[in-house]
């Protein structure tokens, strides 16, 4: 729909943009006088980068948002099929954003596994991170870490040593844009366990939309992620919001999470616990996880030579997630046991003092409701779903059910006993008829009616 894409189609080699695509590649498609090479997509046909009215053009386009807007970076949706045609590009796309503003950030759509080659060694200007497709992400824990893993620790263990990248610069997420949400297939122990260690090896952590309150809405379902006119904070059922909140203040509090130094060691029993060394200068912090779904015993060989330690004083391994604090010697280090429970990560600070700190374990209980209540569907007019939201005060059995003008039921929404505490119902309209429709909750003696608009 382009103009210049419009122009090449209708004179094809006689258009002055004929060049600025590329006529061959994954996929292609001749429209009009034109052929369009294209990447995976048929849709996303593939520029021409080696035209130079092209390069300057994308370079012009990327300048005018930091220039004008001041932005604080650019995420490069697919730039690895810009990569895998022009290798040269992008470093000269990047330097020029740099020279508009040294600090913009630069996050590549790009593995960030050197095993293949594919992520830009330090000094290459490319990218200041790109993604961690392989040893964290949700489709890993589902396939090879959590269900059915034989030897979870140890499948861990290679692939965050295959992911590591010197500069801090890989992209670690346990949800994104392409990926289920995490919380749609794990239980809440095995989302903060994962989420542990995400947040305490080497890389930069991300938070994807609504992560942080466990929402399993993802945007590409066309429903709200966020509810309207209440806090963020006030959406979290799982208590995550805070969780994530001290994790973030880990990273800022400890320098040794946001350092390149990462080791991992021996450890019983090896196929279950995975237990790695984060350090930074002398401050030393000692991660251990326990990918089962029974507790069990560890006992880790920690590297004591290479810690320098004071034979003669006490030491403490400060648990920054549970609050426990354990009095040791250097000696002790050399052998040391301790308990895990099922799916649980131990953050543990070494130092001379005991640092009296933790992760919380959940949000405290929301307010429960005075009254039975029926909010305002949002969207309203809605084309085809819609999300209606409802509170009750107490246990009890409701109905929500949606009517006609007529009066007559089109959906059943709700039909039993019900929590006390704020609830939401998506309704999918994708059948119905345009027009005006009623949504009917009975709770108790209370009854509520709204009132919604489909529009096609």
């Amino acid at each position: 729909y382009h103009p210049y894409a419009q122009d090449a189609i209708a004179y094809g080699p006689l258009s002055h943009y004929y060049d600025f695509y590329d006529h061959t590649g994954e996929t292609s498609q001749t429209i009009g006088l034109m052929q369009f090479g294209g990447y995976s997509y048929p849709q996303l046909v593939n520029l021409n980068y080696g035209n130079p009215e092209v390069a300057r053009m994308m370079i012009e386009a990327g300048r005018h948002w930091i220039e004008q807007f001041g932005i604080d970076g650019y995420r490069l949706d697919m730039v690895w099929a810009v990569d895998a045609r022009y290798p040269s590009y992008m470093r000269t796309w990047s330097s020029a954003m740099k020279r508009a503003k040294p600090d913009v950030f630069i996050l590549g759509e790009t593995p960030a596994n050197p095993s293949d080659g594919s992520f830009p060694l330090p000094g290459d200007e490319r990218y200041d991170a790109a993604y961690d497709w392989g040893s964290l992400g949700h489709s890993s824990w589902e396939g090879a870490l959590f269900e059915n893993a034989q030897s979870p620790a140890q499948q861990l263990r290679s692939r965050i040593s295959d992911a590591k990248v010197p500069g801090g610069r890989v992209l670690r997420a346990l949800e994104n844009n392409d990926w289920a949400r995490f919380i749609s297939a794990h239980t809440v122990a095995e989302l903060r366990m994962a989420a542990i260690l995400m947040f305490t090896i080497h890389g930069i952590p991300m938070l994807y939309m609504a992560q942080e309150v466990g929402s399993s809405v993802h945007p590409w379902s066309g429903l709200p992620v966020f509810d309207r006119g209440v806090s963020i904070r006030s959406q979290d059922q799982m208590g995550l919001f805070r969780f994530y909140q001290s994790l973030a203040r880990l990273r800022q509090q400890f320098p040794q999470f946001g350092s390149d130094n990462f080791e991992t060691f021996w450890v019983t029993p090896s196929q279950s616990v995975y237990v790695y060394h984060r350090w930074s200068g002398e401050r030393h912090a000692f991660c251990v996880l326990n990918m089962e779904p029974t507790a069990t015993l560890t006992r880790m060989i920690l590297p004591v030579p290479s810690l320098h330690l004071d034979t003669t004083r006490t030491y403490y391994l400060s648990d920054v997630i549970s609050g426990e604090i354990f009095p040791v010697m250097a000696k002790d280090l050399s052998s040391y046991t301790m308990s895990l429970l099922p799916y649980a990560a131990r953050v543990l600070i070494l130092d001379t003092t005991a640092i009296v700190a933790a992760v919380p374990e959940e949000e405290p209980s929301p307010q429960i409701p005075t009254t039975v209540a029926l909010e305002q569907n949002y969207p309203n007019p809605f084309n085809p779903e819609t999300v209606i939201e409802y509170s009750l005060p107490a246990k009890m059995t409701a109905t929500l059910k949606v009517v006609d003008i007529l009066g007559r039921v089109v959906a059943s929404l709700i039909d039993g006993e019900c929590s006390p505490g704020r609830h939401s119902v998506a309704f999918d309209g994708g059948k119905l008829a345009t027009g005006p429709y009623f949504y009917v909750l009975r709770a108790g003696t209370t009854t509520k009616i709204g009132k919604m608009l489909l529009v096609r």
